[in-house]
């Protein structure tokens, strides 16, 4: 390292210096901003411009070049760096100033010859089907966009690559798809109030204000993770993969499937009774209902929060609520008369809100309201996906493992955000007896 070398380089301030470093391991910049980034550090610690082209595998021309161009902007750049009151800037302003010193400069080209009604017309042709046209394909290609253009006269020379362009400024991805299910709601309005009282009663039990009292009853989520496959891998361990990520056999054997069902109380955000079995009948839903009522005792009343499936809408549901009030009326004949008739039925008997033990049931298409579901997806991303399952009973054994270190180590207060669709009435006026 020469002298000489080292005092061609102009030096940089502390803060110049630091910005520039914090960026060399940064993913979020291009591979060439990073080499230029790493020119200039290079250049302010007296390397050579030769040994810094050999490292980053370039011309050392390259190198002297991005030197210049940085070192003939360094005055305004300090002079920006301390401020327009001598202040100074932050970091993300110097380095934004930064950036634009070593971006590449507008270059001269070949003038675009498509014009703002060529462009329209092509995004008005990519939002239309290719059968339209002719074309026995679902979905177009950008070459073939650009085909249906030129035949169609909208411009004499185009290529797939620019039609990329063009879509992607708009932006447009007119060769991808994705799923989309408008919701069957009968009545908007019911709906927009149903999912308010169930914000509003979630919001009730999760309420920190010191000057509310708690809630006089438990709020508890309910459901069902079905078809829980034990799945072994058919090989263990796998060959490293090339981009740094875990590899997992493709091929596996299925070892047979159960079911979970789980009680969130939404207050603590903790699973205060499960159970595991194969099936998830009627009668399995009513014991597990029967189970958590019985940990949870009768100091309190006791509000289901459940989906609409027809087991949760059950006779046999609909009898122990029976029980549990002491009800002697008579309950009817199921697919007859009286309470039990329908579902429709038994839905307004079990959501009664004078019953000590009442369900509120979630609208279709919202299981985003029910937090159970929140942690279901938890104990897949946890405990099921990625792992080897020799049976059943060792998947079962997981699983419990998961729900009694969850209580004690991952279960945090539940941030419930979304308060309802309605932006003119307030939430007070939903009272948690609504029916």
């Amino acid at each position: 390292m020469s002298k000489s070398n080292q005092c061609r380089f102009p030096v940089l301030s502390d803060q110049e210096l630091r910005v520039l470093r914090s960026h060399l391991g940064s993913r979020r910049i291009s591979r060439g901003l990073h080499h230029r980034v790493e020119m200039i550090v290079d250049g302010a610690c007296g390397i050579p411009a030769l040994e810094s082209a050999q490292r980053l595998g370039c011309c050392s021309k390259t190198v002297r070049r991005w030197r210049n161009r940085f070192a003939s902007g360094l005055p305004d750049l300090h002079a920006f760096e301390l401020g327009p009151d001598y202040e100074g800037v932050s970091d993300k302003a110097l380095w934004d100033r930064m950036v634009e010193m070593l971006t590449d400069r507008p270059r001269s080209g070949k003038p675009v010859e498509i014009g703002p009604e060529a462009v329209q017309q092509i995004v008005a042709l990519a939002c239309q089907k290719p059968s339209d046209f002719g074309h026995p394909i679902n979905n177009w290609t950008h070459d073939l966009l650009a085909q249906v253009a030129i035949e169609r006269g909208i411009v004499a020379h185009l290529s797939g690559r620019y039609v990329g362009e063009l879509l992607k400024r708009q932006p447009l991805r007119p060769h991808k798809n994705e799923y989309w299910l408008f919701p069957k709601i009968a009545c908007w309005e019911s709906f927009c109030l149903q999912v308010e009282f169930i914000c509003e009663l979630i919001g009730l039990v999760l309420r920190t204000d010191s000057g509310s009292p708690p809630p006089d009853f438990h709020l508890i989520s309910v459901d069902e993770k079905t078809g829980i496959q034990a799945l072994s891998r058919l090989e263990g361990r796998a060959p490293k993969s090339r981009k740094a990520k875990k590899r997992q056999e493709f091929e596996y054997q299925r070892n047979g499937t159960t079911t979970l069902m789980a009680a969130l109380d939404v207050s603590q955000d903790k699973i205060i009774h499960h159970r595991i079995h194969p099936t998830r009948t009627e009668a399995d839903f009513v014991i597990f209902i029967q189970q958590t009522v019985e940990q949870l005792g009768t100091e309190k009343d006791i509000v289901f929060l459940a989906d609409q499936l027809n087991t949760h809408l059950s006779e046999g549901l609909v009898r122990y609520v029976a029980q549990q009030q002491e009800d002697t009326q008579e309950l009817g004949k199921k697919g007859a008369s009286g309470i039990l008739k329908s579902m429709a039925t038994r839905k307004e008997y079990l959501q009664n809100p004078e019953h000590r033990i009442r369900f509120v049931y979630t609208p279709k298409h919202c299981s985003w309201l029910n937090p159970i579901e929140n942690w279901f997806s938890k104990l897949q991303r946890h405990v099921i996906k990625n792992a080897n399952f020799s049976s059943v009973e060792e998947l079962t054994q997981k699983m419990e493992q998961y729900i009694t270190y969850y209580n004690q180590w991952l279960k945090k207060k539940i941030k419930w955000k979304f308060k309802g669709f309605s932006k003119n009435k307030p939430l007070a006026n939903i009272k948690w007896d609504k029916t």
